[in-house]
Parts: C-alpha cells; sequence; structure tokens
C-alpha cells in the first residue's frame, strides 16, 4: 500500500497537471470561438465531456445507478460547478475580452478564503495569508478597474455575470470538500456532468435556434481537447483536488490557471507581452509558492459535514 508521503506527492503532481491543462484550454477556447457562437460551443463542449466520461467508467467498469444519497452531490456539483459556471462564463465572454474574463473568473479565493474560514473553521498559516495577499495583489495589477466602461450596461452585466461564475465555483469547490459522497468522483462525475449539460444545450437552443458554425480542422480539434480533456478528465480532477485538498490551498493553487492561459496565449495567439501582464504573473507565482510551502494548521474547530 502506497504511504501517505507518495499519495501527496501524486495528489499535488495531478494538481499540477490540471493547471497545465486548463490553462492551455484558455487559447484553444479562444481559436474555437472564432467559429461557433460561445453558447454552442459550450453545449459541444460538455457534451462531448460527458460521452467521454460515461463511456471511461463503462470500461472502467466504475458505472452506477445513482441513488437517493448521491443526488444532493451530483446536483451541487452539476448545476453550480459545471451548468452554471460554463453558463456564465460564456455570457461573460460574449461582453467582456477573454483575457480580462479568466482574469475575473480566478478571483475565486476571494471568495473561497472568508467562506472557508469563518463558516467551515479553515485555519491558515501566515504564509498562506501571504499567498493569498500575493495572488489578490498578481490579479488586482491585470484588473484594472479604469478599464471598464461604467457607463455600459452590457459591459457591466458581463463582468457580473463572470464574477457570479467565480462564486459558484468557490461555492461548488466547498461542497466536494464537506458534503458527504457516498460514491467516489469518478462513479459519479459522469452523472454530474449530464446534469450540467442540460440546461446549457436547452439555453443554447432558446437563445440561438439557428447557430452560424464554420467546420474545420481547427474547430474539431479544439472541440476534442476541451471536451475531452479540459472537461472530462479536468471537471473530474477539479472535484478530486476539491475533494482532496484544504479548500484555501486548492483556490489559491488554481490561480496558476490565468498565469497558464497567459504563457501559452501568447506562445500560441501571439498576444503581446506587457509588464502589467509580467507583474502579475510574477505576484501570483510567489503567492503560489507561499501556498505550496506554508504549514499546515489542523483547525481548533470540528470540521463540519454537510450531509
Amino acid at each position: 500500500m502506497p504511504e501517505k508521503g507518495q499519495l501527496d506527492f501524486k495528489l499535488y503532481l495531478s494538481f499540477v497537471l490540471l493547471i497545465f491543462t486548463w490553462g492551455f484550454n484558455w487559447p484553444v477556447s479562444k481559436i474555437a470561438l472564432q467559429y461557433m457562437p460561445p453558447l454552442w460551443f459550450s453545449a459541444a463542449r460538455l457534451s462531448i465531456g460527458t460521452i467521454a466520461m460515461f463511456s471511461m467508467v463503462i470500461i472502467l467498469r466504475k458505472f452506477i445507478w445513482p441513488s437517493k444519497k448521491d443526488l444532493k452531490i451530483i446536483l451541487v456539483i452539476g448545476l453550480l460547478q459545471i451548468g452554471l459556471f460554463m453558463t456564465c462564463i460564456n455570457i461573460g465572454l460574449s461582453h467582456v475580452a477573454a483575457s480580462r474574463s479568466s482574469i475575473l473568473v480566478y478571483t475565486t479565493p476571494l471568495w473561497v478564503v472568508p467562506i472557508s474560514v469563518f463558516f467551515f473553521h479553515e485555519n491558515a498559516s501566515w504564509i498562506k495569508w501571504l499567498g493569498f495577499i500575493f495572488g489578490i495583489a498578481g490579479i488586482a495589477v491585470l484588473f484594472n478597474p479604469s478599464t471598464i466602461d461604467w457607463s455600459n450596461q452590457q459591459t457591466l452585466i458581463g463582468n457580473g455575470v463572470l464574477l457570479l461564475a467565480s462564486l459558484s465555483w468557490a461555492i461548488s469547490m466547498l461542497c466536494a470538500r464537506y458534503m458527504h459522497w457516498p460514491h467516489s468522483p469518478l462513479q459519479l462525475i459522469s452523472w454530474q456532468l449530464l446534469v450540467g449539460t442540460i440546461p446549457v444545450i436547452l439555453l443554447a437552443v432558446l437563445k440561438q435556434p439557428h447557430p452560424h458554425i464554420i467546420w474545420n480542422h481547427s474547430l474539431v480539434w479544439a472541440l476534442l481537447y476541451s471536451g475531452i480533456i479540459a472537461t472530462a478528465f479536468g471537471y473530474w480532477g477539479g472535484v478530486v483536488m476539491s475533494k482532496e485538498l484544504p479548500p484555501i490551498t486548492t483556490s489559491l493553487s488554481l490561480l496558476g490557471v490565468p498565469v497558464c492561459g497567459v504563457i501559452s496565449s501568447i506562445l500560441i495567439l501571439k498576444e503581446p507581452v506587457t509588464f502589467s501582464l509580467v507583474l502579475s504573473i510574477m505576484f501570483i507565482l510567489l503567492g503560489i509558492i507561499c501556498v505550496i510551502f506554508g504549514k499546515k494548521q489542523r483547525s481548533k474547530k470540528n470540521v463540519i459535514l454537510i450531509e
């Protein structure tokens, strides 16, 4: 049986791979959105991911029919972390630039830290709080309020729904950590994806019943990567990390995703490198280092398990 240290190493290594996978997906999604409307891309991505996960659990003989005890965690993760999260991102992207959208979405620590500390009695060492400060400073450098046209209602709505996406992810992350799991994330993720996919498809059909889609190799490859790698395996990995790691560690470490997204966008899409971009990346990387090396502290109170 593997030792705890080996399990921790594999867990954190998997988390690093997840960060790179989601980071690389930002330029991939931007390429896909040149040929497909945002809502339909989201619906297609989730549909492919759902089919991929059902296929995998069947091949691995992990398929189960959910019981009544599974319904709560399926609905919470499916509707909040998948359905609402993905829908808000795509609505926001229709009004806000992709780079700004990624930063707003990854303000998750702003919600996770106070909720986990004040409601779930999580304790964080001073170095982790320092990491939080560095991470937020990095976001603040990129998220310049002076760039928002406050007279433009659509822009304000776009920014608002992107923050709602961040909040929904934070809540689902905490629920994944503290709610009772009758079965493993691998056994439930396909059902969670299905629950999250259905409302996105309905919204796409209602809002854009006749979408204009340009089919080509770039779009197909983008759909396969986003659907199978970033969605199916990505969401499964994300739920596992949320379940196994402290919420503060998970949320702050996920600040590495927009960093990877910016770097991959520069390399793939040839986006310009600015001083504020470099400075924000430095702050965020410092924050991640503090989080990784911060001492673990046990809660002074019993952890609340949501039944």
